[in-house]
Parts: C-alpha cells; structure tokens; sequence
C-alpha cells in the first residue's frame, strides 16, 4: 500500500519554490555574465553544488514522523545494468540536448536584439520550475 506523501521539503514553502526557480535562472544566465567558459563551468557547477546542498540540508531537517512512509520495501524487480545505462546514456544525451537548444534559443534571442539572452532564457525557465512546483504543491494539498 502506497500513500501519496511529498517528502521534498522546498515543496513545502513558497520560499522553497523561489529559491528552486531562482537557482534555475541563475544557473540558466551565467553565460551573459562571463566571457570565459571555463569560468562559466565553474560558475554553473558552483550554482548547481548550492542547489545540491540546499537540497541536502532542507531534506536533512526532522519532519514529523506522521509524514513518513512505514517502512522502505525493497523493489520487487531490478533493472538489469543495460538499462541502468541506457537510462544515463538517455539523461546525458538529454543534457547536450537541452544545452545546445540553450544556446541556438539565446542566439535567436540575440539577433532579435536582447541584450542579454540567458538572462531572458532563466527568467523564462524560471517561470517554468516555480509554476511545475507551485502546481505539484498545490496537488499534494488537495489530496
């Protein structure tokens, strides 16, 4: 028996789900921030580690106990290991996917005279996350 229970605590709080939008639209407008694209990596991995540890240490704070599953069953079947790399080899391909069309959407933005088109792109994206989240919440909520 399986409950419907939302354990991902920047859910819980309109501040959770600011911050969440807010590390995506950071990490999103670096690149109309720096020249250099080391530092660009630099400065995306360091957004990410942020969001990583935010992640961690919300998750990491005591919830009461009423709100946790009875106990974790093991999964009755396990994925075989070509599919555990198909699903990374389709996650990875799914990154350079959405890189690229990052950048082929900040170009267009550009030569339609937007100064800083990453920036528009994380606002936009921004938009997206907050709204997924706000929607999720707002689910949980009702149920």
């Amino acid at each position: 028996m399986t409950t419907d229970v939302d354990n991902y605590s920047l859910d819980d709080t309109l501040a959770g789900r600011l911050v969440q939008a807010g590390l995506v639209a950071g990490f999103v407008a670096i690149p109309d921030h720096v020249s250099d694209r080391r530092t660009e990596i630099a400065l995306r991995a360091a957004v990410l580690a942020a969001g990583v540890g935010l992640v961690a240490y919300l998750n990491a704070a005591e919830e009461d106990p009423a709100d946790e599953p009875d106990s974790y069953a093991p999964p009755e079947e396990v994925a075989s290991p070509a599919t555990t790399w198909a699903v990374i080899g389709g996650v990875a391909a799914g990154i350079v996917a959405l890189a690229k069309g990052e950048d082929r959407a900040a170009r267009w933005l550009s030569r339609r005279g937007i100064t800083r088109p990453h920036a528009a792109l994380g606002a936009l994206s921004a938009a997206v996350v907050f709204a997924g989240s706000e929607i999720e919440h707002r689910r949980h909520e009702a149920a």
